[in-house]
């Protein structure tokens, strides 16, 4: 299929997506997802804070050498169709997801974060549900604010509660006429 070889663009490096890296650390090409949706949610005029997605999205378990991108590539990468949806989510609930993302380390568990917008750390040494301390939270540069609204994009599995992101399910959707 023709359509599978078109260029989507160039990579001026490679593109990390092995499991055994995305799923249990940061990499550039999650990054790279992640802006994109960012950006992309952007250009259609919705005004986000952040991106949370899971690692689980990202199926190719390989390294995209530099050099041409193509669609064969991306539907290598992200193979399965999930809409995205902006949830609108207090600092709270943001660290309650973010907890939920890091429950499983060091497994290779899909729920491991990919993010844009945002930075936070963790330690894996404590225990699951207080490994983010808080004030490691910050969005773009500002210390996460535990009762101001944020809004979130997501994929609609994850804000329906799977992979254990529960909280997503008490976080109401923005609407059009919100964004």
């Amino acid at each position: 299929n023709k359509s599978m070889e078109k260029v989507l663009g160039d990579l001026g490096c490679g593109l990390d997506a092995t499991f055994a890296h995305i799923r249990t650390r940061e990499t550039n090409c999650s990054n790279w997802i992640c802006d994109c949706v960012r950006d992309g949610m952007f250009s259609l005029g919705c005004n986000v804070d952040m991106v949370l997605l899971n690692a689980g999205t990202l199926r190719a378990d390989d390294v995209f050498p530099p050099g041409p991108f193509l669609m064969r590539d991306l539907v290598t990468l992200l193979p399965m169709l999930d809409e995205l949806c902006v949830l609108k989510m207090t600092g709270v609930q943001v660290h309650e997801a973010l907890e939920n993302s890091v429950s499983q380390y060091p497994k290779m568990e899909g729920r491991f974060p990919c993010i844009s917008g945002f930075s936070f750390a963790f330690d894996p040494l404590c225990l699951p549900s207080r490994r983010v301390d808080f004030s490691s939270v910050t969005v773009r540069g500002e210390p996460l604010d535990p009762k101001k609204e944020y809004h979130v994009v997501t994929k609609a599995y994850l804000a329906s509660g799977k992979d254990g992101y529960a909280v997503f399910q008490q976080c109401p959707m923005v609407s059009d006429s919100e964004e």
